[in-house]
């Protein structure tokens, strides 16, 4: 079901934060299928891995979340570069096997 902007921010900034809260260390990125990109593509593994996902209202409030944690907070990224129509959040923390 899909958030508005804040929750959504609200929700991976307390995620990270459990994690002692260093946005450097995690990757944040959008799409229109954010399983596919956390465990396919980014190699995150399901279990034992540090990730969540949410689901904006619109494509343009997801822009605004990446852009805020990446440019703003310091979360690795690419903002810009996906899908136009994205509206999923997600996050994931880097670690040696995951790309990046």
């Amino acid at each position: 079901m899909p958030q508005d902007k804040q929750t959504i921010i609200d929700d991976i900034k307390s995620y990270i934060t459990k994690d002692k809260g260093d946005y450097k260390l995690w990757y944040l990125g959008l799409s229109t299928n954010a399983r596919n990109n956390l465990f396919i593509i980014h190699r995150v593994k399901e279990k034992g891995d540090l990730w969540i996902y949410r689901t904006a209202v619109s494509p343009e409030e997801a822009r605004e979340i990446e852009k805020y944690f990446v440019i703003i907070l310091g979360a690795d990224g690419d903002p810009g570069s996906a899908v136009v129509a994205s509206t999923m959040v997600y996050a994931y923390k880097k670690a040696l096997h995951t790309k990046p």
